[in-house]
């Protein structure tokens, strides 16, 4: 059954059963048994409910990101909620104040069904008494006029096509930042939404918000990183010092190649954090920016770094995700008035790593500049979602432990790197030998290559495979795949040579 058949299914046998459990609330009606009637009349708001829970949840059971997040069936005060609310979404402002308001109507009735459905020790009347025949036909009048409104919502005919699933997808994505969902209960972001009357329409405005947004941070990130080294006459004001920690299984941090990369850098400061894996990036933030945007501008600029240096490594650097629950950063300071600010934003990892560690080079991190140059020119544009699904991937890694695996969405989503950025779909029979030409001069030979595409791309078709066959082991080859061919392009860019083959490690 296809998920659109699988959800008008479930919304028809909604729909039946509480237009019953509504008719029979009416029958008992001022015939004794008011409770019953309240009662049935909650369990038909919650079968109209349960509409909504069940197609989202339908949509989430298809992702394969790790991203997967369903709402319980068996939460009545949930399912009263979004009976409740569903009428209201579009036509009135959406509020926090108004989402506690219809959470509190949700719950009183719950618990006045709970009060009448169930004799106390301490209740002195009968049941019946306690819910009054106007309560009852209150709560029936709402049934009726929700019943009425989601049979005119009509059959989900089709599955979404591409753009609308792109529409959903980054949605969700939005929904699921703290401070983007908050500018989503904006009077702005509501106003917009009522003045359209279209979801769609205002899903595409949030996301040229969001861009418009994005670009902005890139090109302050942009200007930030060419200007003139300290002491030139035409430098940009110092105003913010922003310090993170990431931490390394793969590299051994030592002084002498930090030392020597902070004498080329005065943006980006690098140095030894508490234990011999832990690096310290210290970035100095501009007067420009603004304090409403320094946590978006600073995580931009954190982001891009870290996923550079991955690539630029052919290693693995992330936050402490045990400690960095609430805040991406160490600490923020203002230069100027020499005070430290905080600003809050937020699980625990423990991979097999190779016990054999490298120590991270001077000439690795110069390459992270070099890929980080390229980041900047190149993200957050329709041919460069790579990057993207870089991060997505960097960050499961991170979250990925024996109580949440998540090998399988950590490979789709290393794959979707190659493939975008190959900008050939999977079935295409030159793109494995495409992307060896390129990987070839690091690969000492194409048998295990050969086997982990293969698998990324039986997943990717959907073909059955033995989840026990993706480990850690193929998800961090296909990660170093994607390090080579980003490292690739971040070359090819800044010496505008389109046909160049990296061998090695070269800069």
């Amino acid at each position: 059954m296809t998920p659109a058949a699988q959800y008008n299914t479930f919304r028809d046998l909604c729909l039946q059963n509480a237009e019953e459990a509504l008719n029979a609330g009416e029958l008992l009606l001022n015939k004794g048994s008011n409770h019953l009637a309240f009662h049935l009349s909650a369990l038909a708001l919650e079968e109209i409910g349960k509409i909504f829970i069940g197609w989202y949840n339908i949509e989430q059971s298809g992702k394969t990101d790790g991203k997967s997040l369903t709402i319980p069936l068996d939460d009545h005060v949930k399912k009263l909620f979004w009976a409740i609310w569903g009428p209201s979404f579009g036509v009135e402002k959406l509020t926090r104040q108004q989402m506690e308001k219809y959470k509190q109507f949700a719950l009183a009735i719950h618990n006045q069904r709970l009060d009448s459905l169930y004799t106390d020790l301490a209740d002195t009347v009968p049941l019946a008494q306690k819910v009054a025949a106007t309560d009852v036909q209150t709560l029936i009048d709402i049934v009726k006029q929700r019943l009425a409104d989601s049979r005119l919502e009509g059959d989900f005919t089709q599955q979404l096509d591409e753009e609308d699933t792109q529409l959903f997808n980054r949605f969700m994505e939005i929904t699921a930042s703290p401070e983007k969902r908050a500018f989503l209960f904006s009077d702005a972001a509501q106003e917009k939404l009522i003045t359209l009357g279209s979801f769609k329409a205002w899903v595409r405005d949030l996301l040229s918000h969001f861009d418009a947004q994005d670009n902005k941070l890139k090109e302050m990130l942009k200007v930030e990183l060419d200007k003139p080294p300290i002491g030139s006459k035409t430098q940009v004001k110092p105003k913010w010092k922003l310090r993170i920690t990431i931490l390394s299984p793969t590299h051994l941090i030592k002084a002498q190649p930090l030392n020597e990369f902070n004498q080329h850098s005065p943006i980006i400061k690098l140095s030894k954090g508490g234990t011999k894996n832990a690096l310290i990036v210290d970035f100095t933030l501009p007067k420009f920016i603004g304090a409403p945007i320094l946590y978006g501008y600073g995580w931009l600029n954190a982001r891009l770094y870290v996923a550079a240096l991955n690539v630029a490594s052919r290693g693995f650097f992330f936050w402490n995700t045990k400690q960095d629950t609430y805040k991406f950063y160490d600490k923020i300071w203002d230069l100027e008035k020499n005070a430290e600010l905080s600003i809050r934003l937020a699980q625990e990892i423990k991979l097999d790593w190779p016990k054999a560690q490298q120590t991270l080079d001077a000439q690795e991190l110069h390459l992270s500049r070099m890929v980080v140059d390229y980041f900047m020119d190149v993200y957050n544009t329709p041919d460069t979602v790579f990057v993207q699904h870089y991060l997505h991937g960097l960050a499961m890694l991170a979250k990925s432990d024996i109580h949440l695996r998540l090998e399988v969405q950590m490979l789709a989503h290393f794959f979707n790197v190659l493939e975008t950025a190959m900008k050939k779909g999977s079935e295409n029979a030159d793109f494995k030998d495409d992307l060896f030409t390129i990987l070839a001069g690091f690969l000492p030979e194409r048998t295990n290559f050969e086997c982990v595409i293969g698998l990324a791309i039986n997943l990717k078709n959907g073909k059955p495979i033995d989840a026990e066959s993706i480990t850690l082991t193929e998800v961090y080859s296909l990660k170093n795949y994607c390090d080579i061919l980003l490292l690739t392009y971040a070359y090819r860019h800044r010496n505008k040579d389109d046909g160049a083959i990296l061998s090695g490690i070269t800069e």
